[in-house]
């Protein structure tokens, strides 16, 4: 009685297969898994094996091919049973080492005949069948190509009395000859041969099948039992890979499986041919019968259309006039905007050239080092904003290769230092590191166009600053001269932003074929942001890339091929600091390295090790430094007390601390100087040879009434003390020079964290707490400081936020906080708030607000009143640059916007919306407040549909609004 195992990981269906079996007087054993089947084979051996195609973790086929190369139990029959009926699936099962192949959907009496019919093979009574089996390809063509004659002559009557016609080759040059001009159902390969190996025969054979278009198979057939000669096989083109090794009657049943593929493959075509004539005849027949019935009717339908098309004529006639006219008019209108687009960018350009001119004249007059690095800021900053005026023309000169660049000489260094610089405040914004490495290579003057070299660094730098948020980006320059004076420039933007996708790689710098406003506003207007690069970059003779990794960030570099000039700048040692130690206290990242190797260049010798081991040597007496330079960060954590351990060990030493170039604080009292980064070589040899103070504590445009966050002496009567936390930069700045000009002395905090630590320090009469920041939110920070109890629990606490919706008043009171304002503020509404705070007793239960918060008022227009309020109290240079800033921001902002919502993310919408409701405030943008507020709102009830209606809006009306803010101030001027 025949005894089946079953593979089949359903149970119903296994149960299934078990009743129908036993209907037959057969017993079966089940197995849900390959892995179960595989150990049960080791045991007694079943008469046949019923396997699922579809299998947990090891699938049916790869079951079946492991059976196959077991000795014990390669001779079992095999029925492969499956839901998938395809061809594709069917092959797969042949291949696998199936002898049958039967759908779940079968009959069940099919199933038992195809066990039957292998049962009675297995016992020697199928001979009938194989028999059969035999004559389907007895008709069969087979090549073999094979070195060793004995081998040869040994395959060739197997093969044969298999009932094949056989071509017997010893050389793989005869074979290709004989593909060419015969025709084979299939060409068996041996892979070592003396002319030709069997990888290259088996590629030239697919050559010639694929151009043939013929069906042969090709077998991989050797002694080598080697993986990699297996890839190597199936790559170059065979279909299959059998080891010489293998029992011949293994090697016949998979010559056998291919050719049965072969031939049912042309029996598919030849009945998909056949049933496609079919239906050509039956289509050819329907339009026969589909033109009977036109034909009836085209004498009544022809006198109509005759009538129509003269009527049709009459309308094209008219249509082409119309057209003609038309396109008259396009071509007109184009060029009239082009003159409008010539006439318009060189009246910018000739107040932009006034503007460079009289601040060159500024910079020749005394000037304060502060006035003299702010002028120099907006000298760079015109010149940048002209070559991005001028790249407007270029644009179509671009496309038709007609852009020349100037030839002049300039400043490498100085270029570069000067990009940097405007790119610092967008870094520090980001709370990232800016840093250029420098290579004494490039400390020289060259011949080329510096604009538009600095437009592809600005773009790369501006990029690169955009996807970081968290390490920090490298500016890295070096370059080349050859001995024809040729000066190649080699620059790499490395930041440890998000990375780039491979496949979008090769996109990245293909030319826009539609306007792109996010591109737009990021690279002043061109539209073209990298190809404008690339096109740029190739102008200047040079090549540009990128390398990047998924979450490890991207390194953009170019090239650029210049004209060294006979007079390098110098840029060795200076000679105050030669001999000089230099101990560097900054942690390991981007800045230790670039910097120490500019204190070398400057001739110091330094020591740069982390600030553990320094302090640890210093004590120790190992260590000597006539000047130390120390991160912020190393300086503000109370619990290294870094400071006071320098002091004590080098008591003569010049402590200089790095700071950020923006949102800094003031040195405490044992640091002898500042530096602000990115460190520029000129500011740091300034700086270590005791210049001017004030060069060391330039940082662009400065908080005017900030103090640091420190004890201070009582408060007069006319005055009162006030702790402002705020993370923005551009809203630090308003409530700065609001409340200075009101007479109040105003500490700044970054974050909660930074304001709890100030209550900590110091009595104030008012703290103004931003409820949304990073590190520490105001709502935590406001719950810190009532904890602390009287006298600093019991500070009044104003909350400023630009979330002004229903139901965050009984959030904030919760925290402990005393009263709202809400963003944007009216000027006097906010200084009547603080005074009426400021003199306020203090209450001693820190737990209950005392004045409910001002509402948020509907605005839907342009108000400039705030913004001149600022500039009368700022003074026109000051004011000039944050609203630079502010316009700055709010773009890149616009365009986080955009990319956050296309990627679904709402929270960076929300807080992007969040950061625009209250800057924009400050300048009376009240329409985009407005609108900001009801984005939040779409955000909060989950309204797709408003929330992309909304922010489309925005993006068309935000540079309007910023277009006639800027228009309305310059008229007000």
């Amino acid at each position: 009685m025949p005894h089946l195992l079953i593979v089949e990981d359903s149970p119903t269906q296994a149960l299934q297969l078990e009743l129908i079996l036993a209907a037959q007087g057969w017993t079966a054993d089940v197995c849900p898994t390959a892995e179960a089947a595989l150990e049960k084979l080791n045991g007694a051996l079943p008469d046949l094996l019923l396997v699922d195609y579809h299998l947990p973790r090891m699938s049916g086929d790869e079951f079946i091919r492991r059976v196959r190369l077991n000795a014990r139990t390669r001779a079992l029959p095999v029925v492969m049973l499956t839901d998938e009926v395809t061809q594709e699936a069917e092959f797969k099962g042949i291949e696998s080492g199936a002898d049958a192949y039967v759908p779940k959907t079968a009959d069940r009496d099919v199933l038992l005949l195809r066990i039957n019919a292998l049962l009675r093979r297995t016992n020697g009574g199928g001979h009938n069948d194989i028999q059969a089996a035999a004559q389907a390809l007895r008709s069969c063509r087979l090549m073999i190509v094979d070195d060793s004659p004995t081998f040869l002559e040994f395959l060739r009557i197997l093969l044969e009395e298999e009932g094949h016609e056989v071509d017997a080759l010893s050389s793989g040059l005869d074979a290709l000859d004989r593909a060419e001009r015969e025709s084979f159902d299939c060409i068996i390969v041996d892979l070592h041969m003396p002319e030709i190996d069997g990888v290259e025969l088996c590629a030239r054979l697919d050559t010639i099948r694929r151009r043939r278009e013929e069906l042969f198979q090709i077998v991989m057939l050797t002694a080598s039992d080697s993986k990699a000669d297996l890839m190597r096989g199936l790559e170059a083109g065979a279909d299959d890979y059998v080891t010489k090794a293998n029992d011949i009657e293994i090697i016949k049943a998979r010559i056998r499986a291919l050719l049965r593929r072969k031939l049912l493959h042309e029996e598919n075509l030849r009945i998909s041919m056949e049933f496609r004539r079919k239906e050509l005849e039956l289509e050819r027949a329907r339009e026969e019968m589909r033109v009977a019935e036109a034909k009836a009717s085209l004498v009544e339908a022809l006198e109509r259309s005759n009538r129509e098309l003269a009527e049709t004529n009459a309308r094209l006639t008219q249509t082409q006039v119309e057209l003609t006219r038309a396109k008259d008019q396009a071509e007109a209108a184009n060029h009239a905007k082009s003159e409008f687009l010539a006439n318009m960018s060189h009246e910018l350009r000739t107040p932009m050239n006034g503007i460079i001119g009289m601040n060159a004249l500024l910079l020749t007059t005394d000037l304060t080092a502060e006035q003299r690095h702010s002028a120099e800021l907006v000298g760079s900053s015109a010149k940048l904003l002209l070559s991005l005026l001028n790249d407007i023309l270029d644009i179509s000169k671009l496309e038709a290769n007609q852009v020349t660049l100037e030839q002049i000489p300039f400043d490498l260094a100085e270029l570069f230092e000067e990009t940097v610089l405007l790119m610092a405040p967008k870094a520090a914004e980001h709370g990232i590191e800016l840093v250029l490495d420098l290579d004494a290579s490039a400390r020289r003057h060259a011949i080329s166009d510096p604009l538009r070299l600095r437009q592809v660094v600005l773009n790369l730098v501006g990029n690169a600053i955009k996807f970081t948020s968290r390490g920090g980006v490298t500016v890295a320059v070096a370059a080349h001269e050859d001995e024809a004076r040729c000066l190649t420039l080699h620059v790499q933007v490395i930041d440890s932003g998000i990375g780039i996708a491979p496949d979008a790689v090769t996109r990245l710098f293909e030319k826009f074929v539609q306007a792109d406003s996010s591109v737009s506003r990021r690279f002043g207007g061109t539209g073209l942001g990298l190809a404008i690069c690339r096109e740029t970059v190739s102008l200047l003779g040079g090549h540009i890339g990128v390398d990047s990794t998924m979450g490890l960030g991207s390194t953009f570099w170019f090239t650029a091929k210049l004209t060294a000039v006979a007079e390098s700048l110098p840029a060795g040692p200076v000679p105050e600091l030669a001999g000089r130690h230099a101990l560097l206290l900054v942690p390991e990242g981007l800045v230790r390295a670039p910097l120490a190797r500019d204190l070398a260049r400057l001739g110091l010798s330094v020591v740069a090790e982390e600030p553990a081991d320094a302090l640890a040597e210093l004590a120790a007496g190992r260590l000597r430094a006539d000047m130390v330079l120390l991160d912020m960060v190393l300086v503000a954590d109370p619990a290294l007390n870094v400071v006071s351990h320098l002091r004590a060990a080098l008591p003569h030493a010049r402590l200089i601390m790095l700071r950020p170039l923006t949102g800094a604080v003031p040195a405490p009292p044992d640091i002898d100087g500042t530096l602000d980064k990115p460190v520029l070589r000129h500011n740091l040899a300034a700086v270590l040879c005791g210049a001017t103070a004030g060069l060391a504590q330039i940082t662009g445009i400065s908080p005017p009434a900030a103090k640091s966050i420190s004890p201070a002496g009582p408060v007069t009567a006319t005055s009162g003390r006030i702790l402002l936390a705020e993370d923005n930069y551009v809203n630090q700045q308003v409530a700065l020079h609001m409340l200075a000009a009101a007479g109040y002395d105003v500490a700044l905090a970054n974050h909660g964290g930074e304001a709890v630590e100030a209550v900590e320090a110091a009595d104030y009469d008012l703290i103004l707490m931003d409820v949304q920041m990073p590190v520490v939110d105001g709502l935590e920070a406001t719950r810190r400081i009532r904890a602390m109890g009287a006298p600093a629990g019991t500070i009044p606490i104003i909350a400023m936020t630009a979330n002004a919706m229903t139901g965050v008043e009984a959030t904030y009171r919760a925290a402990g906080m005393d009263d709202y304002i809400s963003k944007p503020v009216d000027h006097q509404e906010f200084l009547a708030k603080v005074r009426s705070w400021i003199g306020r007793p203090r209450r001693a239960d820190a737990g209950t607000a005392a004045a409910p918060p001002i509402p948020a008022a509907p605005a839907d227009e342009l108000d400039l009143t705030p913004a001149r309020q600022l500039r009368q109290m700022m003074g026109e240079e000051a004011f000039a640059g944050l609203l630079e800033r502010f316009l700055v921001n709010s773009r890149s902002r616009l365009a986080r916007i955009d990319t956050a919502l296309q990627g679904g993310d709402l929270a960076q919408v929300s807080r992007d919306v969040h950061d625009m409701i209250s800057t924009s405030g400050g300048f009376g943008c009240r329409s985009l407040v407005s609108l900001g507020r009801a984005i939040e709102q779409a955000i909060r009830e989950n309204d797709g549909k408003g929330l992309n209606g909304l922010c489309r809006r925005l993006a068309q009306e935000a540079p309007l609004v910023w277009e006639r803010l800027r228009n309305g101030l310059a008229e007000a001027a």
